[in-house]
């Protein structure tokens, strides 16, 4: 993919000094997904770069448009961002890997990448098209709990021609402002209500596509808890009673929630974490398949060859045969 260089000003719209023409250059060789920089001698590491949020902007945003004539460099690792980020493809076409998954964008269609996601840009054939990354704290918990929702399979969507006008016409409005340097926070507010109308158009094409329903705020809520709980203790406990303990709400109330919000039960969530998490170790590390069930918390190997196999259809050992390193 080309080079990504941001629009990085100080605050107060006044030029940089070299001190801060360092930073920004910094910034700009980070951003977002598409850069150009030396991939790590191992591509199957066990550690997976990841690009910062604080890397983004001083304002919590960043814009790329992609164009046929650039340069089409690919990049040769995988890696994962601690941002969203909101890709729009116009013209063309391209291949990415997210979650040891391959998709193929084609012309009119988004795809949506959540922060921590593992992926790597693959090709591009005449690609035309824009890309939006956000940090996290500028989107609500409702239009997260969509984002997560479409993760599950997070295949690219395609774009009726109303959205893609109103998009079209969103990312004009929010480049302009954003070469501009917004110097003062109303000038940023401007960026951000821009920034923010892409992503809710977005969401709502994916809300319309997952069919889900309005819920309730409390769901909403406990629903994100519950994520979040499982990111930190999915290796400690796959007992949904765990979670619910430590939300303060009984196991039932805690499924009703989940099921209600994201169409899966409790157990599935946990479920689908755990092999996620897995496919990711066995893509890009060399980690012993009996170590990776441990660090997921299986005490037996086999029954969490069970398990993967149950989700996958292929044993830990005949997926990882397709990343050979």
């Amino acid at each position: 993919m080309p080079t990504c260089k941001s629009t990085v000003q100080s605050a107060n719209g006044r030029q940089p000094d070299s001190g801060e023409t360092k930073r920004t250059e910094k910034r700009q060789d980070f951003l977002i997904f598409v850069l150009r920089i030396n991939a790590p001698s191992d591509t199957h590491m066990t550690k997976i770069p990841e690009h910062r949020t604080s890397d983004l902007s001083d304002y919590g945003f960043a814009l790329k448009e992609t164009r046929p004539e650039q340069a089409q460099d690919l990049i040769n690792y995988t890696h994962r961002d601690e941002y969203f980020v909101f890709g729009v493809v116009e013209q063309g076409s391209c291949r990415l890997e997210i979650d040891v998954r391959e998709l193929r964008c084609p012309q009119g269609t988004v795809v949506v990448l959540l922060p921590e996601q593992v992926h790597t840009f693959l090709q591009a054939e005449r690609l035309k098209g824009y890309m939006l990354a956000v940090d996290p704290v500028f989107v609500d918990e409702t239009t997260r709990l969509i984002f997560e929702r479409y993760a599950l399979d997070s295949e690219p969507v395609p774009l009726e021609e109303p959205q893609r006008d109103e998009l079209s016409r969103l990312h004009t409005l929010l480049k302009k402002r954003m070469d501009a340097a917004p110097a003062d926070e109303t000038e940023r507010a401007v960026v951000r209500h821009l920034a923010g109308a892409m992503v809710a158009i977005i969401a709502g094409v994916l809300q319309h596509r997952a069919g889900l329903r309005s819920t309730s705020p409390r769901m909403i809520g406990l629903t994100l808890e519950f994520k979040t709980l499982l990111k930190q203790f999915v290796h400690i406990s796959r007992s949904p009673a765990f979670y619910a303990e430590r939300m303060h709400v009984s196991a039932a109330y805690l499924n009703e929630a989940v099921r209600t919000t994201t169409g899966l039960s409790a157990t599935r969530n946990i479920r689908n974490e755990i092999v996620i998490r897995a496919k990711r170790m066995l893509a890009h590390s060399r980690t012993d398949i009996q170590e990776i069930a441990r660090e997921l918390g299986f005490e037996d190997c086999a029954y969490f060859s069970r398990l993967f196999s149950s989700v996958t259809h292929v044993s830990p050992s005949e997926f990882r045969k397709r990343y050979p390193g």
